[in-house]
């Protein structure tokens, strides 16, 4: 190989590295938005059809509850609960996310909001001598049994540990990248001509937002067909209103790399042209 063949050679090599990394690097940066942006997923989460699925889950381990507790069905529509509680759980429910709190439903509150229609037929003095009352006990302890091994489950648990370690992370492998991206963008500077390294740095930018592009459409696609589709539980709330979020950062990334992509290369056609006059 020749000293001129191992030089475009190099070059080859740089570009492809440059766009690697460059792909990753807004990824990331994507991903940080998105995990420290707990107002927006919260905001998400809480949206009426998130709110829907989360009221059908959250009245599934009401019902499961309160059958082995003794209920009549009458009793147990009684201690369903609605809209505005379910809002209430799952705000609860996603500051207990960026806390690092595994136990995301807590059974005492979950306990609280059922039961706040059924005891206000009752009076509390009544309830205390009647039957009624130790049913309420078992129910309770359902609750927390069913809840405790909701909170266990191992895809819950691994979802929120990707999570966690993402957030607590992110901003290291962010300096990194950046540090990576900086030293081969300087090194293509020096074997690069200006007019050249423009158009280079045009296509680079051009082909990481076509593959930003094409990971924003699977996310969408699969957030849409099979997490949203058949969304019930926690794990499914957070990546789908994760999901949601990022992608609305992807889609802003990508107008941006169209832009600095578009310019760079009229910019080196523009070059090109004056050198040639």
């Amino acid at each position: 190989m020749t000293e001129l063949e191992h030089r475009y050679a190099k070059i080859s090599l740089l570009k492809v590295g440059i766009a690697i990394i460059g792909f990753f690097l807004l990824m990331s940066v994507a991903v940080t938005r998105c995990l420290f942006n707990e107002k927006g997923i919260i905001n998400i989460v809480t949206t009426t059809p998130y709110l829907l699925k989360e009221q059908q889950y959250y009245n599934q381990i009401i019902c499961i509850s309160a059958k082995d507790a003794g209920f009549k069905q009458n009793e147990t529509n009684n201690l369903m609960i609605d809209l505005g509680q379910t809002d209430n759980l799952v705000v609860k429910t996603s500051d207990n996310v960026f806390s690092e709190n595994l136990n995301l439903l807590d059974p005492d509150e979950f306990y609280r909001e059922s039961v706040k229609k059924f005891l206000s037929d009752r009076s509390k003095k009544k309830l205390k001598y009647s039957k009624i009352n130790i049913s309420l006990k078992k129910y309770h302890n359902n609750l927390h049994k069913n809840i405790h091994q909701l909170n266990e489950s191992h895809s819950l648990k691994k979802a929120l540990n990707v999570f966690w370690f993402l957030k607590n992370n992110i901003n290291f492998i962010n300096a990194g990248l950046i540090l990576i991206t900086s030293l081969l963008l300087m090194i293509l500077c020096e074997l690069e001509e200006r007019s050249k390294l423009l158009f280079t740095i045009g296509v680079i930018t051009m082909g990481i937002a076509v593959a930003l592009l094409i990971i924003t459409i699977a996310l969408s696609l699969t957030s849409t067909f099979f997490v949203e589709q058949s969304m019930g539980g926690e794990t499914a709330a957070i990546v789908a209103s994760s999901v949601k979020s990022l992608i609305t950062y992807l889609w802003f990334n990508i107008f941006l790399l169209c832009i600095v992509g578009f310019s760079s290369i009229l910019i080196s056609a523009k070059d090109d042209e004056f050198m040639h006059k």
